[in-house]
């Protein structure tokens, strides 16, 4: 056995492993390609081949606003025909999930409500416990009228109504946008004067309070297929008489 020698075969052999090792080592670049891997850059994450940087699946962005989905599924599950839900057949327990972006507010004149209950996220919103006070805290002062007029047709009509809403922005105070549910609920006077909403959020908070305005805004009017007519009413059906011979 020599110690001192080694076989030229093994260099050449353990030099080329070596510089195989090497390269694998080193960043590939392959038509302009970002390295080979997956490589990580605070929230995003690069594919392996083309270095496309994919937004990471979070729950945020897997469905948006999933809690008006939600909340607007319950209220339907709710409904008997054409009848609205009544105030005392919600259960907490069925909105599950959503309960830090729902409230409920009580009519208490022409477009003006006032809030009864509300998650926790909407008095972060407002920057104080919402209780007792207008819906219209939310919304910029020029944004109100539009959104009284749609709070006065979600009680009287009865409709309900979806918002898409962005907050104003500045200094400590981050996008955010929203959308805003309003469903009509009958209650023990036996009118509808109280709406479950849900507000559900898409970005930060940031400083409160924040102000809203509407971008844009839907009615559902909430007419029941049997109470229908016809534009045009059949006439009815009127048997030919018979030929008959005139003397």
């Amino acid at each position: 056995m020599c110690c001192g020698r080694i076989n030229p075969e093994l260099r050449a052999h353990s030099g080329s492993l070596a510089g195989n090792l090497r390269c694998l080592s080193e960043p590939r670049h392959v038509s302009n390609q970002r390295p080979l891997g997956r490589h990580r850059q605070g929230n995003m994450v690069f594919s392996i081949w083309t270095g496309r940087r994919a937004a990471r699946a979070t729950p945020q962005n897997r469905t948006r606003f999933a809690e008006l989905a939600q909340v607007r599924a319950y209220w339907e599950g709710l409904r008997r025909g054409d009848q609205l839900p009544l105030r005392e057949a919600i259960d907490p327990r069925g909105l599950a999930g959503a309960l830090d972006v729902v409230f409920m507010a009580e009519r208490i004149g022409p477009g003006l409500a006032r809030f009864r209950i509300a998650g926790m996220k909407i008095n972060d919103l407002c920057g104080t416990e919402v209780r007792g006070l207008p819906l219209s805290l939310l919304f910029a002062p020029h944004a109100r009228p539009q959104f009284a007029g749609t709070l006065e047709r979600v009680f009287a009509q009865p409709t309900f109504a979806e918002l898409a809403v962005d907050a104003e922005h500045g200094l400590g105070r981050p996008a955010l946008s929203g959308r805003m549910l309003l469903l009509p609920l009958i209650s023990t006077r036996g009118v509808p004067d109280l709406c479950l909403g849900c507000l559900a959020l898409e970005g930060d908070i940031g400083r409160s309070p924040r102000r809203f305005t509407i971008k844009a805004a839907v009615e559902h009017v909430q007419t029941s297929p049997a109470v229908l007519e016809l534009a045009e009413q059949p006439e009815p059906f009127r048997p030919k008489p018979h030929l008959r011979l005139v003397p």
